[in-house]
């Protein structure tokens, strides 16, 4: 489990864990995603936690899903603040390099930028985590988080992303991860 101290994850429930679907993942470029229940990364707490999502490579090249379809349903932000995002993959038959990646856009829902996070490689036996820190330019209004396979090797190659975590830090909370909140 990622603990992170005194920072609430944006991205509760469904959107994080994926236990009752997709929520309101969306495909971003070169990929279809599904629900994947029995795919879910193991020892996790509390131990019902047992799905993710699958993205699937429509053709060889970078795929990606972003957690929200449009602009302003994306998490609301302040110019200045970092925010962190965290996400773990495994592949279904390929490993390959995984990255996460930030669109910030402004309160006219207008991409301001794009920022890409460092290159994680994948492994076939355990999953990875990929991480990504990133500050609010000085226009920003809205948030998404990006979670990029890169380099398939073609059509329907298949990699599974679960416990998908959009922090904001300095926030003081204490409820349950899965709920969406952490103990500090």
């Amino acid at each position: 489990m990622t603990l992170m101290r005194g920072r609430r994850n944006y991205l509760a429930g469904v959107n994080a864990h994926f236990e009752a679907g997709i929520g309101t993942w969306v495909a971003n470029s070169n990929a279809t995603i599904a629900h994947a229940p029995g795919q879910g990364r193991p020892n996790m707490t509390p131990s019902f936690l047992t799905n993710a999502v699958a993205l699937t490579s429509v053709a060889s090249g970078n795929m990606s899903a972003r957690h929200v379809g449009s602009p302003s349903s994306g998490i609301n932000v302040n110019p200045g603040r970092t925010a962190h995002a965290e996400a773990w993959f495994k592949p279904d038959a390929v490993a390959r390099s995984y990255q996460l990646s930030h669109a910030w856009y402004d309160a006219s829902s207008v991409l301001i930028s794009s920022p890409f996070g460092p290159s994680f490689a994948g492994s076939m036996t355990e999953w990875t985590l990929a991480y990504f820190d990133d500050v609010a330019p000085a226009n920003a209004a809205f948030l998404h988080v990006r979670a990029f396979v890169l380099s398939t090797g073609g059509a329907n190659e298949v990699h599974y992303v679960d416990d998908v975590s959009l922090s904001i830090p300095n926030l003081n909370c204490c409820v349950d991860e899965y709920y969406g909140w952490l103990w500090p």
